[in-house]
C-alpha cells in the first residue's frame, strides 16, 4: 500500500515568459545565431522542468519527494510523519523539517489512517 500526496502550488505549469523563449530560440535555431537559440531553448525548458509540481509517495520502503530532484528518504532516517488539516510534516532525524501543504488523492482514507500507517512504517524501519 503506498499513498501519494500532491503538493499545492499557486503557479502555472507554463507562463508566458517560458513559451516566448522557446519561440524565439526555435526561431533562431534557423538562423546562423545557433548557440543562442538553443540556450533560449534550454532556458525554457529548465523554467518548465521547475514548476512541476512536488508529489510525496509513502510506501514500505520509505518517502520518494518527487521533485526537480526525486529524493528518498528510507524509513530508519524519518523521526515522524503527520498529516494534519492538509499539512504535511516529515521531520527528519538529521534535523531536517520538510512541510507542504498537500491535497490528497479521491480514496484516500482519513488524516487518522494516514497517521497510523506511517506510525508503523517508522517502527518497523527503526527495528530493521
Amino acid at each position: 500500500m503506498s499513498y501519494i500526496l500532491h503538493k499545492i502550488q499557486e503557479r502555472k505549469r507554463f507562463s508566458v515568459l517560458d513559451v516566448a523563449m522557446a519561440v524565439c530560440g526555435v526561431i533562431l535555431l534557423f538562423t546562423t545565431a545557433r548557440l543562442p537559440g538553443a540556450l533560449l531553448l534550454l532556458t525554457a525548458t529548465f523554467g518548465v522542468l521547475t514548476k512541476r509540481p512536488d508529489s510525496f509517495v509513502i510506501h514500505a520502503e520509505g518517502i520518494t519527494w518527487r521533485a526537480f530532484r526525486k529524493k528518498f528518504y528510507p524509513w530508519n532516517t524519518v523521526h515522524q510523519v503527520i498529516l494534519k488539516d492538509g499539512l504535511l510534516t516529515i521531520d527528519l532525524m538529521n534535523n531536517t523539517l520538510i512541510q507542504a501543504e498537500v491535497q490528497t488523492t479521491d480514496p484516500f482514507p482519513g488524516e487518522e489512517e494516514f497517521n497510523r500507517y506511517c506510525r508503523q512504517l517508522q517502527e518497523k524501519g527503526k527495528v530493521a
